[in-house]
C-alpha cells in the first residue's frame, strides 16, 4: 500500500507541461517553457502515472511543502531537495530511468542537462515498474487498488477529462 504522501513529477524538455491538475489549496506560479517551475504547491491527494518520451507528462503532483526553483530547459534540474514524504522524478526527453532506489528519506541531486536521473528515490511502500530504455515509464505500479496507471490518476477530485482511459 502506498501512502498519499507521494509525488511523481516528470516533464519532457520539448513538451513541457500540457496541463496542471489543481485541487483546493493549490498554488501554481508561472510555469513556462523557458522558466520551468518557479513554485508549485499541491495537495497530498494526488497521483500521476504513465508518461511517454514523446509526450512526457501532462501534469505534476507535488506535496504542500515542496518548492522547485528556476530550472531552465537547457539546464533542467541541477538539484532537487526532497522532503521525507516526497518523490521527484525528472529526466530528459532522450533519457530514461535505469533503476529505482527505495529509501525512507531521500535526496536527489545533480541532474545535468546532458544527463538524466539514474534513479528515483521512493517512499518505503512505493513500487515503480517496467522501466525500459525505449519506453521510459510504461506503467507505474502504485497499489493493488490503483494498478497500472495509463493516464493521469488522481485519488481525490479527479476531473472528468483526466479520467483513466
Amino acid at each position: 500500500m502506498i501512502p498519499l504522501h507521494l509525488l511523481i513529477g516528470s516533464v519532457q524538455l520539448t513538451d513541457f507541461l500540457k496541463s496542471i491538475v489543481i485541487l483546493p489549496h493549490l498554488l501554481i506560479d508561472s510555469a513556462q517553457l523557458t522558466d520551468f517551475l518557479k513554485s508549485i504547491a499541491i495537495l497530498l491527494h494526488l497521483l500521476i502515472g504513465y508518461a511517454q518520451l514523446t509526450d512526457f507528462l501532462k501534469s505534476i503532483v507535488i506535496l504542500p511543502h515542496l518548492l522547485i526553483d528556476s530550472a531552465q530547459l537547457t539546464d533542467f534540474l541541477k538539484s532537487t531537495v526532497i522532503l521525507p514524504h516526497l518523490l521527484i522524478g525528472c529526466v530528459r526527453s532522450t533519457a530514461f530511468l535505469k533503476s529505482t532506489v527505495i529509501l525512507p528519506h531521500l535526496l536527489i541531486g545533480c541532474v545535468q542537462s546532458t544527463g538524466f536521473l539514474r534513479s528515483i528515490v521512493i517512499l518505503p511502500h512505493l513500487l515503480i515498474g517496467c522501466v525500459q530504455s525505449t519506453d521510459f515509464l510504461r506503467s507505474i505500479v502504485i497499489s493493488p487498488q490503483i494498478g497500472f496507471l495509463k493516464s493521469i490518476a488522481i485519488l481525490l477530485h479527479l476531473p472528468n477529462d483526466l479520467r483513466l482511459q
